[in-house]
C-alpha cells in the first residue's frame, strides 16, 4: 500500500476494517490516523469514536474485547493500538485470527515502531490487512517538508533556512511543526511572512516548551537553586505562573515515561518518537529521570494537582504558590 492508495481510500471514504502502520515516523502516522478517523466516523463522531490504547498495557484478549464491545456514544469506532511489538506470542496469534473476520463497525489500526519484519506477526499482518510503512524522512526530505509546511501556513523560508532549522531542532516532525507554528506567530507580529536565518538563529529551540523543559530538568535533578532561578527567569519574561504549572506537569510526565520506558529496555530513539522529543533531549533526560522512583513521581504529581486546585480556587497568591511547589519538587 502506498500513501497515494491511502489518500484515494480517504477521499472515497472506502475505509478498510483494519490497517497495519509500522515505522518510526510517528507524526505522519498520527496525521494519517486522524484523517482515517474523520472519514470513517464523520466529523461529529471523532471525539467519541476514536480510541487509542497501548499494547504495553493490554493483552490480545483485552484488545479484541474493545473491538467487540458497543460504543457508548458512537455506533462506529476507530481503535488505535500502539506498540504492538509488546504483545506476547499468544496475543499476536489472537489478533491475527481476529483479522480473518473483523467487526464491521470498527476500524482497527495496529501501530508499531520497531516490530521485526522477520517475525510471523509482521508478515501475517502485512498479508491480511492494508499495510503502510512510515519510514523516518531523510534529511533532504525533511527540509522539503519544512518548506512545504511553512508554505501551507503562508510563510516563506529559503532552503538554507529550512536546513538550519532541521540542524538545530532535529528531524522530529512534531517538534518542527511546533517550531513553524512559533515562527508564524512571530512573523505576524513583525508584519511579514518570511522566516529569515536570523529569526531561526534567535528563536529555534528557545521556545517556552524548551525553557519549561529546562525547569523540569532542574526539578528532576533536585537542583533547587537552578530551579528557582529558572522560575524567576520565566516570570521576568512575562510567563504566567499558572501556565508554568501546567508546563512543568507536562514535562514531568515525560520524565516519568522516560523512566518507565528505559526500564523496559526501549531505546532513546524510540522513546523520542513516543514522547515527541528529539533523541538528543531524551539522552539528557534519562539520568535525571532515574533520580525519582515511580512512587516519587506519583507524589510529585499529587503536589502539582494540589497547587492547581489552590490556584483555581484563589487560595493564595499565584507567584508564591508556584514558588513553594517548585521548592518542594526540587528539594
Amino acid at each position: 500500500m502506498t500513501f497515494n492508495d491511502l489518500e484515494r481510500q480517504i477521499a472515497a471514504k472506502k475505509i478498510a476494517l483494519a490497517y497495519f502502520f509500522p515505522g518510526e515516523e510517528e507524526y505522519l502516522k498520527d496525521q494519517a490516523i486522524g484523517r482515517l478517523a474523520l472519514a470513517f466516523l464523520g466529523e461529529s463522531q471523532v471525539s467519541q469514536g476514536l480510541e487509542r490504547i497501548s499494547a504495553t498495557e493490554q493483552d490480545g484478549i483485552s484488545i479484541l474485547q474493545r473491538t467487540q464491545s458497543l460504543g457508548m456514544f458512537a455506533e462506529q469506532r476507530v481503535i488505535v493500538v500502539k506498540e504492538i511489538e509488546a504483545l506476547s506470542v499468544k496475543s499476536r496469534k489472537q489478533i491475527l485470527e481476529h483479522l480473518d473476520s473483523p467487526g464491521q463497525d470498527v476500524c482497527l489500526i495496529l501501530c508499531s515502531v520497531n516490530l521485526d519484519k522477520k517475525t510471523a506477526f509482521y508478515k501475517g499482518l502485512a498479508e491480511k490487512i492494508p499495510t503502510l510503512v512510515f519510514n523516518q524522512l531523510k534529511e533532504a526530505e525533511t527540509v522539503k517538508w519544512v518548506m512545504a509546511k511553512a508554505s501551507a501556513r503562508g510563510l516563506k523560508i529559503v532552503p538554507a533556512g529550512a536546513q538550519m532549522l532541521v540542524e538545530i531542532s532535529g528531524n522530529n516532525l512534531g517538534i518542527l511543526d511546533k517550531e513553524i507554528e512559533k515562527f508564524e506567530i512571530y512573523t505576524i507580529g513583525q508584519n511579514r511572512s518570511e522566516i529569515t536565518e536570523a529569526d531561526i538563529k534567535a528563536l529555534a529551540g528557545s521556545s517556552f516548551e524548551v525553557e519549561s523543559y529546562e525547569l523540569a530538568g532542574a526539578i528532576c535533578n533536585r537542583d533547587r537553586d537552578r530551579s528557582l532561578i529558572l522560575y524567576e527567569k520565566l516570570l521576568s519574561s512575562g510567563e504566567d505562573p499558572v501556565r508554568l504549572v501546567s508546563a512543568v506537569c507536562y514535562q514531568l510526565e515525560k520524565y516519568w515515561k522516560v523512566l518507565l520506558m528505559t526500564a523496559r529496555g526501549i531505546s532513546p530513539r524510540q522513546i523520542g518518537y513516543s514522547i515527541q522529543s528529539h533523541e538528543y533531549y531524551v539522552n539528557q533526560m534519562i539520568p535525571a529521570s532515574r533520580k525519582r522512583t515511580p512512587q516519587q513521581y506519583l507524589w510529585a504529581m499529587g503536589q502539582i494537582y494540589r497547587t492547581e486546585y489552590a490556584l483555581k480556587s484563589g487560595r493564595g497568591e499565584p507567584r508564591s504558590l508556584v514558588q513553594k511547589l517548585i521548592y518542594k519538587l526540587s528539594s
